[in-house]
């Protein structure tokens, strides 16, 4: 009986201790944490610090399983076997994809009710190298234009992609998402293989090229879309802009939306309430928030 007791004992012990092993140290540093967003407080960061905790084990166990099978010295690119097939990428280190595609195991951008469904006419806005686009189709996505201004990105989307390009399942815009089209702007090239080039930052001392603009409504035009179901934004500082140029989609087709904001230029606030003055009938739902360098960023915001 003794035994018994002592082992429940320990056990009981085991069971509060381990929680605090990661609980106390995340509370200690939320607690000097700010947040930047107004749907994070501190006690949403710290539950949502274990969405962190396996995006990051996850990208580790893909890294694990990665593979390099190719090279284009001429263009700076590296073709990756991964766990999900083979995706050409810039020059750079693996573990930038390899999180890439832990975030679409995670369903960064929805799951099967919030993100994409079958049949579904997707637009990915920040296409970056086709991760999205690999997850769009895999749902049953009828089409996706995927929307990518980076030079070398919009390269690696074509060779990714080139079985669905032909087949008509998937479309590469090699412009850049703004609020009115045909406009020249720079584009500022900031690097981590493409994912953090930007319209409207600029890191120091980064080069940045000429691009066109378009916008979500000059693409259902110009490809003659019936409709829109489903638009996913990455597109570092842009969303705004991106909604201001949706005004007739957002209305005619009403789509689901996932609009990363991680980084401090999109702001949560003002997206929702242009989609609402917009569309009033939308509702909005707060992703993960995300926690790093002293802040608490909402990491997507959800439109339905």
């Amino acid at each position: 009986m003794t035994v018994r007791i002592l082992y429940r004992g320990t056990l009981w012990l085991a069971a509060i201790a381990v929680p605090l092993v990661f609980v106390v140290p995340a509370g200690w540093y939320l607690a000097k944490t700010k947040s930047q967003s107004p749907y994070c407080t501190n006690w949403k960061g710290l539950l949502d610090m274990r969405v962190q905790l396996g995006r990051d084990n996850a990208a580790n166990r893909i890294a694990k399983n990665m593979r390099r099978v190719g090279e284009d010295q001429k263009l700076s690119l590296v073709l990756w076997e991964s766990p999900v097939g083979r995706f050409w990428v810039p020059t750079g280190s693996p573990m930038l994809l390899a999180y890439l595609l832990a975030q679409q195991q995670s369903d960064i951008y929805g799951d099967e009710q919030a993100g994409v469904h079958s049949r579904d006419v997707v637009i990915d806005c920040g296409a970056h190298v086709g991760v999205f686009v690999k997850k769009a189709l895999s749902r049953g996505a009828r089409l996706v234009v995927a929307v990518e201004p980076a030079p070398q990105a919009a390269e690696c989307l074509r060779r990714n992609f080139s079985d669905e390009i032909r087949n008509g399942t998937v479309i590469v815009c090699q412009k850049a998402i703004w609020e009115k089209p045909e406009m020249t702007l720079k584009f500022f090239l900031n690097g981590n293989g493409d994912a953090a080039d930007s319209l409207v930052w600029q890191a120091k001392d980064v080069a940045a090229v000429d691009v066109k603009t378009t916008t979500i409504d000059a693409i259902a035009a110009d490809y003659h879309l019936d409709r829109i179901d489903f638009i996913k934004a990455d597109i570092k500082g842009a969303a705004a802009s991106m909604l201001r140029g949706a005004k007739d989609t957002l209305v005619r087709s009403r789509p689901r939306m996932a609009i990363s904001t991680e980084e401090g230029f999109d702001h949560p606030a003002e997206i929702a309430t242009l989609v609402s003055g917009m569309a009033p009938n939308y509702r909005s739902v707060c992703g993960p928030c995300v926690t790093a360098a002293g802040s608490i960023f909402t990491d997507v915001m959800f439109f339905q």
